[in-house]
């Protein structure tokens, strides 16, 4: 009886381990963007790079997100386009929408600072 225990604890176990080490290697999927699709100013990259490629690029599985806005595409959205995104970006991120509260609680390194925000906003007032 106390080797089916024991059995059962491995099992359990291994399994718990399993489903970590899955969800971690989810979380390390490639974060930033390839040289070839990326023309946005490096201080905007990285900000992005920490908080939204996650959900809004090629390696996603959120559907949505992705189709809403995929930054491994932005040099092929017309110019109008790229605008009407960088002041979307700016209202949501101001407006505390994105990233989503739910997936910060369990991301909490992609927090928004205000640092972070500023250099969002200022970059929808380039051109």
């Amino acid at each position: 009886m106390k080797n089916h225990k024991f059995l059962l604890i491995a099992i359990i176990s291994m399994f718990v381990i399993i489903v970590f080490v899955s969800q971690v290697n989810s979380a390390e999927k490639k974060t930033s963007f390839s040289s070839e699709t990326n023309i946005l100013p490096d201080s905007v990259k990285k900000v992005v790079e920490k908080s939204c490629y996650a959900c809004h690029s090629n390696t996603s599985s959120n559907g949505f997100a992705k189709k809403a806005l995929n930054f491994e595409k932005w040099d092929t959205y017309k110019i109008a386009d790229q605008e009407s995104y960088k002041k979307k970006i700016c209202d949501k991120v101001t407006g505390n929408k994105m990233p989503p509260s739910g997936y910060v609680k369990n991301n909490p390194q992609i927090q928004l600072t205000e640092k972070d925000k500023k250099t969002l906003c200022d970059w929808v007032k380039s051109k």
